[in-house]
Order: structure tokens, then sequence, then C-alpha cells
């Protein structure tokens, strides 16, 4: 089971990786226009529920450095969302 947890975070981490990605770069994939679509609080999910799944991974490398790259990914989602909601309002 706690292998499944490297997995399952490393695919959270790669998502979330990839839509910041899509937003920078322009991208035209239709599976991340979706994601953004459902609510743009979904990549702050994904780098949650990674950064959850590495806490209860096996002990080593792999987890201490998934924990520190999902929590960044949380990190800068939760930021750029902040500003999102509250930054672009009408004065």
């Amino acid at each position: 089971m706690r292998r499944i947890n490297i997995g399952i975070s490393t695919v959270c981490f790669l998502f979330t990786f990839l839509m910041a990605m899509h937003l920078f770069q322009n991208w035209n994939v239709s599976l991340f226009e979706y994601l953004y679509d459902v609510s743009i609080f979904t990549p702050i999910f994904f780098a949650l529920l990674g950064s959850i799944c590495a806490w209860f991974s096996v002990r080593g490398t792999n987890r201490n450095i998934l924990i520190i790259l999902n929590l960044l990914m949380l990190f800068f989602f939760a930021i750029f969302t902040f500003i999102a909601i509250f930054g672009f309002q009408n004065p």
C-alpha cells in the first residue's frame, strides 16, 4: 500500500506541474482545459492529495522530495488562486 502512495503522489505532482505549464506555455490540451473548467481549485486538490499520499509513503529520499515538491506546487497554486480571486476585482 505504501508503494502505491508513491505512485499516486508522483502522478498528482505531474498533473499539477503540467497544469502550471499549460498556463504559462499556452498549450492547447483539452484535458487541462477541462480540469480548469471543473474548478479553479483543481490543481490545489491534486497538490494536497499528492502531499498526503507522499506523507504516508515509504520513508526515504523519494518521500522527502515528493513532499517538498507537492507542497511547493500547493503553495504556488494557493497564491495564484488568491490573486485570481481577490486581485482582479474592480475597485
